[in-house]
C-alpha cells in the first residue's frame, strides 16, 4: 500500500467522500470516549470483549504497519486514536472479564485477549497482502459486523448493565454508515463493503432498540428461566 503525501487525498476521493470519512472518524472518537466514561462510571466495559480485541488489532495495523490512502490527516488521526485505545485497554483489563461466563476463559482472560490480538493482526495482515485494502474499509467492516452482532448477544446476556446504552449504539451506528455511503458514492464502489455496511447498520439499529427495551429483555429472561426451572423439576420427578 502506497502512502500518499497529501494531507487530504482529493485526487482519488471527492470532497463529499472525505467529509463522510471525517464524520466517521469523529463519531467513532465520541463512541470511544463514551465507552471509557461509562466503564469508569459503571465498572463494565461497553464493547463486546472479542470485538474490542479485533478492533484494537485493526487500529494497530493501520497505525503502524499500513497507512490509509485518504491522506496524512487520516493517517495521523488513526494514530491519535491510540490515545483512546490505550485508555480503553486499561478499562478492558479491569472490567472486560465481567462479560465472560466460561470460568476457564475468565480465569485466563488477559492471556486469551493477547492471543486474540496477535491472531487478528495476522488475519488483517494476510487480508491486506492478498486482497489489498486502500482505506481499511474491507477489513474494518468485517470486524464491524462481528462487533454489531456481538453487541446484541452482549445486551441479551447483560440487560442490567447501564454501560450498554442508546448513546453508544447511535454514535457507533451512524459513524459506521458514513463510510458505507462514502464507498457507495465512489467511482469504483465495492459491493462487498456496501452490502456489509447496510447489514451492519441494521444490526446497530436493532441493538439501539434493545438498549431502550431492557425491561422486555429482563422479562423474557425471567420467563425463560422459570420455564427451564419447571422442566428441571418435572425431569427430577420422573
Amino acid at each position: 500500500m502506497e502512502q500518499t503525501t497529501e494531507w487530504i487525498n482529493l485526487t482519488d476521493y471527492t470532497v463529499t467522500q472525505q467529509v463522510l470519512f471525517f464524520l466517521d472518524a469523529i463519531f467513532w472518537a465520541v463512541t470511544y470516549i463514551l465507552v471509557i466514561y461509562n466503564a469508569k462510571k459503571y465498572k463494565f466495559f461497553g464493547i463486546p470483549a472479542e470485538a474490542a480485541v479485533a478492533n484494537i488489532a485493526w487500529e494497530f495495523m493501520f497505525s503502524f504497519v499500513y497507512t490509509t490512502e485518504l491522506g496524512q490527516l487520516f493517517v495521523w488521526g488513526i494514530r491519535l486514536w491510540w490515545i483512546t485505545d490505550v485508555i480503553m485497554i486499561i478499562y478492558f483489563h479491569k472490567y472486560g472479564a465481567k462479560q465472560v461466563r466460561v470460568p476457564l476463559i475468565k480465569k485466563y482472560f488477559n492471556m486469551t485477549s493477547v492471543i486474540g490480538f496477535v491472531f487478528w493482526c495476522l488475519i488483517i495482515y494476510g487480508w491486506v497482502e492478498q486482497y489489498g485494502d486502500p482505506i481499511g474499509a474491507g477489513t474494518g467492516y468485517v470486524l464491524n459486523i462481528i462487533m454489531s452482532t456481538l453487541f446484541i448477544f452482549l445486551i441479551l446476556a447483560h440487560p442490567e448493565e447501564k454501560a450498554l446504552n442508546l448513546s453508544i449504539a447511535l454514535w457507533k451506528g451512524f459513524g459506521t454508515v458514513f463510510v458505507g455511503v462514502g464507498i457507495f458514492l465512489g467511482d469504483t464502489a465495492s459491493p462487498f463493503v456496501v452490502i456489509i455496511a447496510a447489514i451492519t447498520f441494521a444490526l446497530d439499529m436493532f441493538y439501539a432498540w434493545l438498549t431502550v427495551n431492557k425491561d422486555k429483555i429482563k422479562a423474557w429472561k425471567k420467563k425463560e428461566f422459570s420455564t427451564e426451572k419447571d422442566i428441571w423439576e418435572e425431569e427430577a420427578l420422573v
